[in-house]
């Protein structure tokens, strides 16, 4: 079925895999307009695309085909019910009857690390981070919602590529500055999806009815390559050597655990701020002239003196050992993918993609010195 001026809204067109979304349904044909908000209009009136501003009264255009790719990055200070709901009466304004839906979600509804039941197809309701909740909620809203609509769940593995801020931008800072980027003793699975057979898949996907219900489709085409692949190529590009990190901590096995484990660290975190202190700090190391020898001794844990030597300290950012988790995660995401499909980008090729974009950047000169 050819797709030539038929209509499509993308919400979230503004983010980095919504723009390349855009730009492979307007070269498949598709005439597309960007719902976004006023703040992201910029970026998107950039692209071969009709702007629409999310919940503009003005304008009452239904189209036969909704994307989203919208994920709010503000959830936090938010009622996590209130954004789902929100955005799900968005692509109901914005979808006619018996339109076709397509949904981005991403293999962190089985756990930000990765370490819950991998299945394709409706994921129970668990508590997790409020992130990976979220995730499994609004899939869950957009089943119930579409039930006898065309719906497509489409779960990215991590998604790399040229810009990619997680895989590819956010390794390189942490190479240039001595941080970990792998875990001593452990080689994860990277679960890895390149952008543009991520656009290209969700074009392939549209470019015929499906039929009616739900259809759970999982996208990491390289899956099966080891950080060590990615981490190592981005490192050698740089002329730097990767540092490992110990393994993080197991996660809490329960509840209790994990309650008991937070209030540790709260302990903990007290301590230091008691030593960091300047009236405090005396006070405290003059009350272990008092103590025991014992525990004379014991001081809070400090960040690590050099680059070399990591530690997940107890107050450290969720994202340091989330990642870590990642980079030694043993589960695999596969792919399961229409039949019909093959990347357009195998992995040789998505490497020489990075690697150009590296240099056009500015992070690699022509010479090959990192910059």
């Amino acid at each position: 079925m050819a797709v030539a001026n038929q209509e499509v809204a993308v919400l979230g067109a503004a983010s980095w895999v919504g723009q390349e979304v855009c730009r492979r349904l307007v070269s498949a044909g598709w005439n597309v307009t960007a719902v976004t908000r006023p703040k992201s209009a910029l970026i998107v009136e950039r692209l071969p695309v009709r702007v629409r501003k999310v919940g503009d009264p003005a304008v009452t255009s239904r189209y036969p085909v909704v994307v989203n790719l919208a994920f709010p990055l503000d959830y936090g200070a938010a009622d996590p019910r209130g954004v789902n709901q929100a955005l799900k009466d968005e692509i109901l304004r914005l979808a006619e009857p018996g339109a076709r839906i397509l949904h981005f979600s991403t293999l962190a509804v089985f756990g930000l690390a990765v370490d819950r039941p991998i299945q394709v197809g409706p994921v129970p309701r668990w508590r997790d981070h409020e992130y990976a909740e979220l995730k499994r909620e609004m899939e869950h809203l957009l089943a119930k919602e579409f039930a006898n609509q065309e719906l497509h769940l489409l779960r990215l593995g991590n998604v790399w590529g040229p810009g990619s801020v997680n895989w590819v931008v956010g390794p390189v800072s942490r190479l240039r500055t001595g941080q970990p980027t792998a875990v001593r003793g452990s080689d994860g699975y990277s679960n890895v999806t390149d952008i543009a057979n991520v656009a290209d898949y969700a074009a392939h996907v549209l470019s015929v009815p499906r039929g009616r219900g739900l259809h759970v489709h999982h996208l990491a085409e390289f899956a099966e390559r080891r950080w060590s692949e990615f981490i190592g190529f981005l490192a050698r590009e740089l002329g730097l050597a990767p540092v490992a990190a110990p393994p993080p901590p197991a996660l809490p096995s329960g509840l209790g655990a994990e309650m008991w484990s937070g209030t540790v660290l709260a302990i903990n975190a007290a301590r230091r701020a008691w030593w960091d202190g300047r009236q405090s700090g005396s006070v405290y190391r003059q009350m272990r002239r008092w103590v025991p020898d014992a525990i004379r001794h014991l001081r809070p844990a400090k960040a690590a003196e050099d680059a070399g030597r990591f530690r997940v300290l107890d107050d450290a950012p969720p994202s340091d050992a989330n990642l870590l988790r990642l980079l030694a995660c043993p589960n695999l995401f596969k792919t399961a993918a229409l039949s019909d499909w093959q990347p357009p980008v195998d992995f040789e090729a998505s490497i020489a993609r990075v690697s150009a974009w590296l240099r056009e950047a500015g992070y690699v000169s022509e010479s090959g010195i990192s910059v």
